[in-house]
């Protein structure tokens, strides 16, 4: 009965956070889904700029396997090479930052698609240095200006440690809240004090290793 107590926590616990996530996901794929298809609507309608908008948001709807994320990630690319092409700056540079965007926003402790991210980057930066510069930055050549930007667009990652200490201090609590209240009274409502006790020190525990990490991530 010792061991069977603590499994069925455990085993609760499990099955919240995996019916959660899943939820999580299926509101990604959803979304995902149909901010591309009012995009694409928008395409064939020749609103370009419509377009853009709704595949950012289908971008940043990514989850794990969520293929529409990445349709629209390829879209939103495609839309801003034909606009290159074609001399219209302004709707490329937002296209290109639209995938940057989302990339970045989407991102667990490294972004989807690396390779994607650099080459979206380079355009930026590239788009850029056409622009009349500012007045502090006139008197350097484009080709300054270009590796100030490129250097102004690399978004500093979350700490491997940071991410690692975050998620075990969500789990402990989590686990030790679980505890608390499943365990921690017994049927009459009296508090059991050998289990209640080190669950809420665990809790404690758990929510400041959360904390911590969040801060050093």
């Amino acid at each position: 009965m010792m061991v069977a107590g603590p499994l069925r926590i455990a085993g609760f616990v499990v099955l919240s956070l995996a019916a959660l996530l899943s939820v999580m996901i299926t509101r990604c794929v959803l979304e995902a889904r149909a901010e591309l298809g009012h995009g694409r609507a928008a395409l064939s309608h020749g609103n370009l700029s419509l377009a853009v908008t709704h595949l950012r948001r289908a971008a940043r709807w990514d989850a794990p396997g969520n293929v529409y994320a990445e349709r629209a990630l390829e879209a939103l690319e495609n839309v801003a090479k034909a606009a290159e092409l074609r001399g219209e700056a302004a709707l490329a540079l937002s296209a290109y930052r639209g995938v940057h965007g989302a990339l970045h926003a989407a991102r667990g402790i490294e972004v989807s698609d690396p390779k994607q991210l650099l080459r979206v980057d380079a355009r930026i930066a590239a788009l850029m240095v056409r622009e009349r510069p500012a007045e502090i930055d006139a008197e350097l050549l484009p080709e300054q200006r270009e590796r100030q930007i490129r250097e102004l667009l690399v978004v500093k990652g979350p700490r491997a440690m940071g991410v690692l200490l975050s998620c075990a201090g969500f789990f402990t609590w989590v686990i030790a809240f679980a505890t608390l209240v499943l365990r921690g009274l017994d049927h009459e409502g009296r508090v059991v004090r050998n289990i209640a006790r080190p669950s809420f020190l665990f809790l404690v525990f758990g929510w400041l290793a959360f904390a911590v990490g969040l801060q050093i991530a």
